[in-house]
């Protein structure tokens, strides 16, 4: 798998504080009004899915800023069309999760 996080390269007139400069951002997208299986509990969780996207451009360039080594840009557009993921793999995690409370008491 591609990791797809990265850090915010962005200059700010105040500057971000230590805490932003290091947070990792992901690309995300919003699904309205489609039943996933998903739950408030299933929020923070991390998932393996399967999508199904739509290449919609690819740009590449290398910027050559004077003083400045030469850097690669790549640029994607998708669209997400569909997504999958294995809701056994849900009910798994969360079985995990309950016996392990039981085991520690509820802690």
């Amino acid at each position: 798998m591609i990791n797809l996080g990265r850090k915010d390269d962005l200059e700010t007139a105040v500057g971000p504080s230590k805490e932003e400069k290091n947070k990792i951002r992901y690309p995300s997208f919003y699904v309205n009004n489609k039943d996933l299986g998903l739950d408030e509990k299933d929020v923070g969780k991390e998932i393996d899915a399967q999508v199904k996207l739509r290449v919609n451009r690819v740009s590449k360039s290398i910027s050559t800023n004077a003083g400045e080594k030469p850097k690669k840009n790549e640029d994607y557009d998708f669209d997400v069309m569909e997504i999958s993921f294995d809701k056994k793999v849900l009910t798994d995690e969360l079985d995990r999760q309950m016996s392990g409370e039981a085991k520690d008491g509820g802690k």
